[in-house]
């Protein structure tokens, strides 16, 4: 419970006591004070950068920079700023006959229950033109958003340490920090240069988009992938975190300057009768509260469901899989892990648990190692991530086994759905038209030497697809494994 005193003056009214009496504070404090938005211009030889400047009274010496936008229009143009009597700011840009407005509110949600205030900024995005096609065709931009101005959270002597380790996704694990992904060098430079070793930037693609691999003349892709388009970053002395999130985007991208990268996607909403797209962004600023943030998240931005979703009925029993696509039909799936052939089992403080962001999770152990398991749901389909630890002297060698049990495997096939379980190296063979009542598949990893650990990825479909539809689906899913190599998630300690 925190304790506030106020200092009350001789003319305070009885309306204002009767108020405190109630326990109302809300009514004897003043609101929290909004950020304050600005907006100005680098004018550069080959091009005007615009940036939006957002200073949060509630963190100490925040300030940072929106450069609105870095591509998505002819940089050689400005933004045009309208500030709005309410402290808001009207950008406008336009792009040949397509127009898009920038309306940029902060806000602030005063402390509760639930922790302290809570500063924001809205970035309401419209887009118009004349023709639907150069409506259609404005699909996103690209803000910048710039920490150099604040002291707490820019990079100081060591870029990587300083501000790169600092910045945080979501991925099936949940709260990712920076510093535990696999980064991976920019393929424009030489691997022994200075901002490969070790990578200074990297993009990472979200779970609903297929990974890419590492391309030439790029930065690193990274193979850990955001569940949610939410990133943000840690102060340095770990008291307030800023972050950002839309319903959908392109990448978590980490860049050259103390800067991050969403790429969202304008096509949140069409209105087909006033031929405009409309979208919309958050921007949180807050103390250091990454669960609060996810659920602000959630109920601020909604980003789209996905169809299936993953359910633990029983604490160390089969996890219950079903579609929204496919009403009535569900899947039990049981994953059994053995090293060297003996089976280890769900540890009492591992059992299944729903995590705030999505997934299942749990963990077991054996006389020869410990196992643990994330399944998060992405679009139609269960991602599964295994990681296996090698606790004994000796190599060990461990297999995964799942078994996915179909209620009702004939109303599965009348319904125009199919399901498979698919682990990484294995057979991408089609199904049959009426899947069987159990469908079982092994995934092996390699030898593992003592005190290591090693990750198998794995997938269950439960879709209304084809089985033809399916078999091209699990080949791709093979190959983009290839590609997103290595990859390793550790056990939680």
């Amino acid at each position: 419970m925190i304790r506030r005193t106020f200092c009350l003056t001789a003319a305070l009214t009885i309306p204002l006591w009767t108020e405190l009496e109630k326990g109302n504070l809300a009514m004897a404090q003043a609101p929290p004070p909004k950020p304050k938005i600005s907006v100005s211009y680098e004018d550069r030889p080959d091009k005007v950068i615009t940036l939006v400047g957002i200073a949060v009274p509630t963190i100490p010496d925040f300030e940072c920079d929106v450069w609105c936008y870095e591509s998505g229009f002819d940089n050689r143009g400005r933004g045009e700023a309208e500030p709005q009597p309410d402290g808001s700011m009207i950008l406008t840009h336009t792009r040949g006959p397509t127009t898009v407005k920038t309306h940029i509110v902060p806000g602030t949600i005063p402390p509760s229950d639930a922790g302290g205030t809570v500063a924001y900024v809205d970035f309401f995005i419209t887009v118009s033109g004349k023709r639907k096609d150069d409506v259609m065709g404005m699909t996103t931009v690209n803000p910048c958003w710039q920490m150099k101005r604040a002291p707490g959270f820019r990079s100081e002597d060591d870029y990587v340490k300083d501000f790169a380790n600092q910045c945080f996704m979501f991925t099936e694990k949940g709260l990712t920090m920076l510093s535990e992904t696999t980064r991976f060098p920019d393929t424009r430079r030489p691997l022994d240069d200075r901002v490969n070793t070790p990578p200074w930037v990297q993009n990472y693609p979200p779970v609903w988009l297929r990974h890419p691999g590492q391309r030439p003349n790029s930065r690193g892709i990274g193979v850990d992938r955001p569940i949610y388009m939410l990133a943000g970053e840690i102060s340095r002395d770990g008291q307030y975190l800023v972050a950002m999130g839309c319903r959908r985007g392109g990448r978590v991208g980490q860049v050259w300057h103390d800067c991050l990268h969403l790429s969202p996607d304008l096509r949140d909403e069409y209105d087909e009768a006033a031929n405009e797209l409309r979208a919309r962004w958050r921007m949180y600023f807050m103390g250091n509260d990454p669960d609060r943030l996810l659920r602000m998240y959630l109920a601020d931005i909604k980003p789209p469901a996905p169809a299936v979703s993953v359910e633990a009925k029983a604490p160390d029993g089969p996890l219950v899989i079903t579609s929204s696509e496919l009403p009535g039909q569900t899947a039990r799936l049981a994953l059994r892990i053995a090293i060297d052939g003996q089976v280890a089992l769900m540890d009492a403080a591992h059992q299944w648990e729903k995590q705030i962001w999505g997934a299942v999770t749990g963990g077991g152990s054996g006389p020869k190692g410990q196992y643990y398991v994330w399944a998060n749901p992405v679009a139609d389909y269960i991602d599964l991530v295994v990681s296996v630890a090698n606790t004994s002297r000796n190599t060990i060698d461990p297999r995964v086994e799942a078994m996915l049990d179909l209620a009702d495997p004939s109303g599965l096939a009348a319904a125009g759905g199919v399901a498979s379980v698919l682990w990484e190296g294995g057979d991408a063979a089609a199904l049959g038209i009426t899947p069987p009542k159990r469908i079982t598949a092994t995934g092996a990893l390699a030898d593992i030497a003592p005190g290591e650990f090693k990750t198998l990825r794995g997938r269950v479909h439960l879709t209304k697809s084809t089985p033809a539809d399916l078999e091209k689906v699990r080949a791709e899913d093979l190959a983009e494994w290839r590609r997103a190599v290595p990859f390793k998630r550790a056990l939680p300690e």
